[in-house]
């Protein structure tokens, strides 16, 4: 007992800023469910609010927790002491069942649907901490979507709680695999797991081993040798990942997508939008993360540019990393639209461009300010730049989703591309600002 009240301990304080968030958004979010009963809310309306609200919490709190436990897993008597392993998931268990029991009422008093969805919080709690526990950054991104994808059954009117039902069998089977470390790193030491973070950040784009990403790169770097070296000028192939700047890895997320509409077989033309937008999503944020850690590879010529505070080199890397974006993008888009003539999937084409060209436009304006976080441990800036970015996409998304027809001619999208110019001045003056020294750390 005593050794989980330590851990318990741990785990509480392991960030205290961070748990002071989640502490203070829970509180928040329920002074406004408790007063939803007193109003004219809509039952529904009230249900689907308060689901948000908790399902936004617990991710908030997996992702804390999966730091947590991380930090905590790396020690090698994860794999050899058993009692070790057993408080460790014991404390973790403990943390997010007494979180969730504050939730649980909250959602019950808003409850339109079966009571199994009251299991929703757990389930995504569990998945959520999957974002900083997976084995590979590839799985930290799929492994949380899992519950959405099971979600989508809703669509073709399976009943919520067989979805329930399927959503709870996942987690269990994804808690089996947490305590058996299966899909989980290996126990290394956390140096050696910092030096290793710039090939796993690689694997977001291929879901396939680091070493495997390492020879892919070097061989089309073998091949790609002679155009770099003609260009002197181009920084691109310092700062990105051959297979980025070769924009390989949009490809690759259009194969995941197709794969996954032949499977779930459904003829809904708004879930190749949806995984488009997820996956568009995902991959600018993995570009960032890939060149924040490869940055300091321009150190090594950093003397033959000019500027205050290395103004003309970071204007260089913002260059590149823009025209990046829009390549892959373009790239994405294009093979997607080709995919789904070829095999006849209904798809919104207008829709999907104008999804995906509110996510570039979202991802330019705010990305300079992401480069200056430092990707290794979780922290307080990560998670808020994340939501932050995640938050702008889903409002943008449900404004377009009801002015698709008239996008070009609304008042509110030149207002939107004037807040995207004015937050990315904004994000490159702070890039600007940032000491290049502190740029090539990646502690």
């Amino acid at each position: 007992m005593k050794s989980i009240k330590q851990t318990l301990w741990f785990m509480l304080t392991h960030s205290i800023v961070s748990l002071g968030a989640v502490v203070l958004l829970t509180l928040v979010f329920a002074a406004i469910q408790l007063a939803f009963p007193l109003s004219h809310l809509d039952s529904e309306k009230a249900f689907q609010t308060s689901l948000m609200f908790n399902v936004v919490v617990a991710s908030f709190l997996g992702i804390y927790l999966g730091g947590a436990l991380l930090s905590l897993k790396t020690n090698y008597l994860w794999r050899i002491n058993q009692h070790y392993r057993n408080c460790l998931i014991g404390a973790y268990l403990i943390i997010i069942i007494l979180f969730n029991l504050v939730q649980v009422p909250l959602l019950a008093m808003n409850l339109n649907a079966s009571v199994t969805v009251l299991f929703a919080p757990f389930c995504i709690t569990i998945f959520a901490s999957q974002m900083v526990l997976g084995k590979n950054a590839f799985l930290k991104i799929i492994i949380p979507t899992i519950p959405y994808l099971i979600l989508q059954l809703y669509r073709i009117e399976v009943d919520i709680s067989i979805i329930m039902s399927l959503i709870i069998v996942a987690t269990m089977v994804l808690l089996t695999s947490l305590y058996s470390n299966r899909y989980y790193p290996a126990n290394l030491s956390r140096k050696r797991s910092k030096d290793n973070l710039p090939m796993t950040t690689s694997a977001i784009a291929t879901g396939i081993q680091p070493s495997l990403v390492s020879s892919f790169n070097h061989y089309v770097g073998l091949i790609a040798a002679d155009s770099i070296r003609r260009s002197k000028k181009n920084i691109d192939w310092a700062i990105l990942m051959p297979h980025t700047k070769l924009a390989m890895g949009a490809i690759f997320y259009v194969l995941l997508i197709t794969g996954f509409l032949l499977v779930v077989g459904d003829k809904d033309k708004s879930m190749s939008e949806a995984f488009s937008i997820l996956f568009v999503s995902v991959s600018l944020i993995s570009i960032v993360i890939e060149s924040r850690h490869l940055l300091r590879q321009t150190r090594l010529f950093a003397h033959v540019f000019t500027g205050k505070d290395h103004q003309q080199l970071k204007s260089k890397i913002l260059f590149s990393l823009d025209k990046t974006f829009v390549v892959n993008s373009m790239v994405f888009v294009v093979s997607i639209w080709l995919v789904s003539h070829f095999l006849a999937m209904p798809l919104n084409t207008s829709s999907l461009l104008f999804s995906v060209l509110a996510i570039v436009l979202i991802g330019l304006a705010v990305y300079p300010t992401l480069l200056c976080i430092s990707w290794i441990n979780i922290s307080f800036a990560q998670v808020f730049s994340i939501c932050a970015y995640g938050g702008l996409i889903f409002i943008t998304m449900r404004w377009l989703t009801g002015h698709s027809e008239t996008v070009l001619v609304e008042t509110n999208s030149y207002l939107f591309l004037l807040g995207c110019l004015i937050v990315r001045s904004i994000s490159q003056s702070i890039f600007w600002k940032r000491p290049i020294e502190n740029l090539y750390k990646n502690k």
